[in-house]
């Protein structure tokens, strides 16, 4: 990953500065039983899940230029979840 974030709400908002990549994608889980530990590299099983992407199930590319800001909104539900 090129940034990782926690939110502890709904509704909160991720923030990721000086992407030096582009195009970016989005992925995110909620994890139910908390304390999830990014550096573990790994995902809880039965998480609920999302990519960024008008397809369910498919990531759409977010293109970012320097010095521009890119908005996005990104829910989901346990439609999909991690194996």
């Amino acid at each position: 990953p090129l940034a990782t974030g926690a939110l502890a709400a709904n509704s909160e908002t991720a923030s990721f500065a000086d992407l030096k990549k582009s195009p970016v994608y989005v992925f995110a889980f909620f994890d139910k039983a908390g304390g999830y530990n990014p550096a573990s590299g790994s995902y809880p099983s039965g998480a609920p899940a999302a990519l960024y992407g008008a397809t369910p199930g498919a990531a759409d590319p977010i293109a970012i230029e320097e010095g521009q800001t890119v908005e996005i909104q990104l829910s989901f539900d346990d439609s999909i979840t991690m194996p």
